[in-house]
């Protein structure tokens, strides 16, 4: 049997897409990126840091906004309705 609030269908929501997005773009630039080992010259006038930012930019900002999105869809107020069931559909 079902109780009296019936299945709580969730309503639709934009994010699940947006994360998929951010990530495939950040997967893509996991994929394109240069082999990049910075020369002992690039290393005094830049920190290894500010070369991994530079090489992976892309992935940084695709799985930044992927995870944004997951944040944003858990944030996303309670939505959607819920089925409810007659007692004549049990039979």
């Amino acid at each position: 049997g079902h109780d009296e609030h019936g299945i709580h269908m969730p309503g639709g929501s934009w994010f699940p897409m947006f994360a998929a997005l951010g990530f495939a773009i950040g997967g893509f630039g996991i994929v394109t990126h240069r082999w990049y080992i910075p020369s002992a010259e690039d290393l005094e006038s830049m920190s290894y840091l500010s070369a991994l930012v530079r090489e992976y930019w892309l992935t940084i900002v695709g799985g930044i906004a992927g995870v944004a999105a997951i944040f944003a869809w858990a944030m996303e107020p309670i939505g959607g309705y819920n089925i409810h069931f007659k007692e004549e559909d049990n039979q």
